[in-house]
C-alpha cells in the first residue's frame, strides 16, 4: 500500500509517494525513480525509508537529471517495477521528514520561480526573498511553533538560541540533501538563511548559543563539520 504525499498539478501522477512497503514495494505506474533515505540509529542499526519520486521532480535535481540523461532511451526495454529507470538513489544520513521537506520544495518550484540570491547577503533574508520562500523555511524546515514566534531573522535567531541547537537539525539536513542532490536554489536558500541568522545575532555569545557551543571552534575542530557539510565552508560565499 502506498501513501500519496504530493499531487501532480495536472491531476495525473503524484510528485512523490512514500513507499510503506519498503525496498520490496513496486514503484507506482509511470515515470518514477526510487529515492532511499538511510540514517543510523542506536547500536549501528540503519533506518530505511523508500520514496518514489516522479521524473518531474527528479529533473529539478541536477544529480538525478544527469542520471536520467545517461539512461539509454529504449521504448522496448522492460523497466524494473521495483528499481525503476535508474538504480535506487541512496541518501545517507537522511530522514523521512527531511526528504519530504525537500520534495515539498520541488513541488513548490513547479509553479514558482526561486529568488536568485547574491553573495554575500545584502540584507536580512526576509527582505530578499519571496514570501512563499520564507514561509517554506519557517513552516517546513523548523519544528512546529517556530513560524508563529518569528517574522524576522533577528527574532528567529533569538527563538532558536532559546530553544537549543536541535531546532536547527531539519534545516541543516535539508541544506545537506539539497547540496547532495544538486538542487541549487534550495541549497542557496537554506545556506542564506544560516548566514542571515549568523549576521542577526546580537553578540558572539548568542551566536555560540545558537550553534550549541561554549567556545569558538578552531579550524582543526571545524574540519570534520566541513567534511560532512561542505556548503558551510566560508569560501562558498554566504558567510
Amino acid at each position: 500500500m502506498t501513501t500519496v504525499l504530493a499531487r501532480d498539478l495536472s491531476g495525473k501522477a503524484p510528485l512523490f509517494v512514500y513507499l510503506q512497503g519498503g525496498e520490496g514495494e513496486r514503484l507506482p505506474t509511470g515515470e518514477y525513480v526510487r529515492v532511499v533515505a538511510q540514517c543510523s540509529g542506536p547500536e549501528k542499526t540503519v533506518t530505511r525509508h523508500d520514496f518514489a519520486l516522479h521524473n518531474r521532480g527528479a529533473r529539478l535535481c541536477r544529480l538525478l537529471d544527469s542520471l536520467l540523461d545517461s539512461v539509454d532511451v529504449d521504448l522496448k526495454r522492460k523497466i524494473d517495477p521495483v528499481q525503476g529507470l535508474i538504480p535506487p538513489v541512496i541518501l545517507p544520513h537522511a530522514t523521512r521528514e527531511g526528504c519530504e521537506c525537500v520534495f515539498r520544495y520541488l513541488d513548490l518550484i513547479q509553479t514558482r520561480v526561486p529568488t536568485l540570491l547574491s553573495k554575500p547577503l545584502r540584507a536580512p533574508l526576509e527582505e530578499l526573498v519571496h514570501e512563499w520562500e520564507m514561509t517554506y523555511l519557517l513552516e517546513d524546515c523548523f519544528p512546529p511553533g517556530v513560524a508563529s514566534e518569528t517574522k524576522t531573522s533577528a527574532a528567529l535567531c533569538h527563538t532558536l538560541a532559546k530553544r537549543g541547537p536541535k531546532t536547527m537539525d531539519r534545516v541543516l539536513e535539508v541544506a545537506m540533501l539539497a547540496d547532495f542532490l544538486l538542487i541549487e536554489p534550495l541549497r542557496d536558500l537554506t545556506c542564506a538563511l544560516l548566514a542571515s541568522l549568523a549576521l542577526s545575532t546580537g553578540s558572539e555569545k548568542e551566536l555560540l548559543q545558537l550553534c550549541g557551543l561554549d567556545h569558538a571552534l578552531t579550524e582543526e575542530e571545524l574540519e570534520p563539520l566541513y567534511m560532512q557539510l561542505p556548503f558551510l565552508r566560508p569560501e562558498d560565499g554566504f558567510a
